[in-house]
């Protein structure tokens, strides 16, 4: 059996300890009921961005880029465009885009007349020849789904007049083609 100072000595350590832990529960009761106001006022904030972040948006119309329409070239257009850019000197010119010809001479050119005229990518080989009388380009310009043919003579020597003409006749005369397949 305890003795009374003994059951004293025991019931103020006891009482010690109950008051340390109702302390520490206090406590922690009064950090979780921090956490949930400090939770419940980020999340009220948050739907809040959210729902606003939405409305601002929902009048917002967003749409994918559309590719440029070109109109349908016909052959008497191409016809006319050819016509108008040689001018008077017609007689000189002879201008060939057709389906097939003889490509063993054609080769690929570091410098070649059309290729910066073309889109990116186009593979172009070319085969051109200048006499005291004429000056030639042969082209084979390949796209995946086609082969587009072309035969250029100009019948001068002038060879300044030949490079301007040709960067004004050959994106015509490409996307005639290219439209036409």
């Amino acid at each position: 059996m305890l003795t009374k100072i003994e059951l004293n000595q025991k019931k103020a350590k006891s009482s010690e300890q109950l008051d340390l832990v109702d302390t520490i529960t206090s406590d922690d009761k009064i950090h979780k009921k921090r956490m949930f106001v400090i939770s419940a006022i980020s999340i009220t904030i948050g739907l809040s961005l959210v729902f606003w972040i939405y409305r601002s948006f929902k009048t917002v119309s967003i749409s994918l880029p559309q590719m440029p329409k070109f109109a349908a070239i016909s052959k008497n257009d191409i016809n006319t465009d050819i016509s108008t850019i040689i001018g008077k000197d017609s007689q000189n010119w002879e201008i060939n885009y057709v389906d097939k010809f003889d490509t063993s001479k054609l080769k690929y050119s570091q410098n070649s007349l059309i290729k910066d005229l073309l889109p990116l990518g186009v593979d172009v080989k070319e085969n051109y020849t200048q006499t005291d009388t004429a000056q030639t380009l042969q082209a084979l310009i390949t796209l995946p789904q086609q082969n587009i043919y072309l035969s250029i003579k100009y019948r001068l020597p002038d060879q300044n007049t030949f490079k301007t003409t040709l960067q004004k006749l050959i994106p015509p005369i490409y996307w005639f083609k290219v439209q036409s397949s």
